[in-house]
Order: structure tokens, then sequence, then C-alpha cells
């Protein structure tokens, strides 16, 4: 997470990273439902994902869990298989309409804040941003500020959970957008390096009322035409970082890695001539 304790930790190597990212670059996807099928007589249940239980071994729908034990070398313990190198414990789940076994995979709090990772980096947006003067009206050496709506600049939230023997366990994962990266061409050949702004915070939306004098934060002044391009254009990069973390209710939680979501764009610089006389 970007923050005054280490000097914006790894500014650097995140502007880097967008530099060299392609668009859009997410990472692992993952549906909101959890998984889970049945055979051997009972019924297997991956993590879960979404709102976790509140309390005891209720699952939330009016059921209720608890560990099934057995004889096991000639002690009465928990009953337990190993799937895919994971370590699964055997359940019974009490409801209303009858109750059936099932057994639930023993993760860690870690574990659980990477799915829960994994489903929060599938929901993260592409940046959806604007411009005054508009893309399309540019002018050479008139500030251009760029801004993400605020109603879009918020957090993205995901939670992975599983039942316990002594009730559930979840981890809670959590994006934050920090700052967007602004990577524009600004030059008289194709060839010619980016430029690019960085700037803390969604950026200040341009209103009539705030005039031309007014300062942005998020704000790019361009020193040439983009006339000798293809198109007449300049292609335009927009980036938003995301400081990822994790809680859970049996561990302290941590950090994440930050993540990028990216969006391009194109935008059109005049050069406006004036006669002196």
């Amino acid at each position: 997470m970007v923050d005054g304790r280490n000097g914006l930790r790894g500014l650097i190597a995140i502007v880097a990273a967008v530099i060299s990212m392609s668009t859009s670059v997410l990472g692992a996807r993952a549906a909101d439902s959890g998984d889970g099928g049945s055979g051997d007589g009972g019924i297997w249940s991956g993590v879960q994902t979404g709102t976790p239980p509140t309390s005891g071994g209720s699952d939330g729908k009016g059921c209720r869990w608890k560990v099934v034990e057995g004889l096991v070398d000639g002690e009465q313990r928990p009953i337990e298989r190993e799937v895919n190198g994971i370590d699964h414990v055997l359940y019974s789940r009490a409801c209303d309409s009858g109750t059936t076994v099932v057994w639930i995979p023993r993760v860690s709090a870690r574990t659980l804040a990477r799915q829960a990772s994994s489903l929060v980096m599938a929901r993260l947006p592409d940046p959806v941003f604007s411009m005054a003067p508009p893309v399309d009206a540019n002018v050479v050496g008139v500030s251009s500020w760029f801004w993400i709506a605020a109603s879009d600049w918020k957090p993205v939230v995901a939670t992975a959970w599983v039942p316990s023997p002594s009730g559930v366990v979840w981890a809670r994962t959590t994006a934050t957008p920090v700052f967007i990266v602004h990577r524009t061409a600004d030059a008289t050949r194709p060839e010619e390096r980016r430029h690019t702004t960085v700037c803390f915070g969604p950026g200040t939306t341009w209103r009539i009322e705030l005039g031309d004098r007014s300062e942005s934060d998020c704000s790019y002044r361009y020193r040439h035409s983009s006339s000798a391009w293809p198109g007449g254009v300049f292609p335009v990069e927009v980036s938003i970082v995301w400081s990822v973390e994790w809680t859970s209710n049996v561990a302290t939680g941590g950090e994440l890695p930050d993540q990028i979501t990216s969006t391009s764009s194109w935008v059109v610089v005049e050069e406006l001539q004036a006669l002196v006389r």
C-alpha cells in the first residue's frame, strides 16, 4: 500500500509496471458462489464466497454445522481425508430439510484471503476517465485535466469463508484505489517516448465555474500538436493502482500485491496560431 511511512512505497516500481503492462491485466478470476460437488455418500464443499455466517456453526440459512468424529487408530478424532493435496474435515450439516455430511477444506486465513483476492480482481473496473478540454479538443500549452468519477472511486471488497469446529473462519480482501497513472504521447515522431503523470485520488472534476486559471494535480500540458501522428491523434493510457489488504476473524491480516487496471484512448491536440502585429 502506498503511504507516507515508507516514502510512497514502490511508486517507481509500480509506474514501471504500468508502463510494461498491457491493458487490463487482472490476473485470476473467480465465481461468487464457492465450489463443491457430491460423491462417496457425502458432499464436497470448497471455499465459499459472499457474506459469511454470523455466529456459531450456522451457515445463515437455518442450518447447523458440526464436525464428525470417529475412531481413528483407536482414538476419537475428526474424520479427515486429503483431496488434491488439501486436507478436508468431515462435517454434518443439519437443516430443516434433513442432515447431510460435508467435506470441508482445511485452509489458512491467508489462503482464504487469496481466494477472496481472486474475486476482487475479477470485479475491479477498468478506468472510465474524463478530460477537460474533451479528448477531441485539446490545445498545445493549455492544461488538460483528467479525472475518474468520484462515484467510481471506491473500494472493492470480497469475502471467503469455510466452517470450522469453532465456527466460521473468514477472510475479507479489500482493494482500494490509490492513484492514477496517465501515459500519453507528446512528440513530433511516434517513436519518441511517452510522458507519465502520476496523481493521487480520482482527480478534480472540471466545472465551468472553475474558469481557465484553476489548476489540478491530475493534468498534463501538451507541448506538441498531434497532427503528424497516424489519424491525427495521440494515444493515451490511464491506469488505476489499487492497494490490496486483507483481514480475518482469526488472523491479523496484511497486504497483498497491488493491482493495476488500465484503459486506452486517444486525444486530439491542436496548435492555435496567433497573428502578432
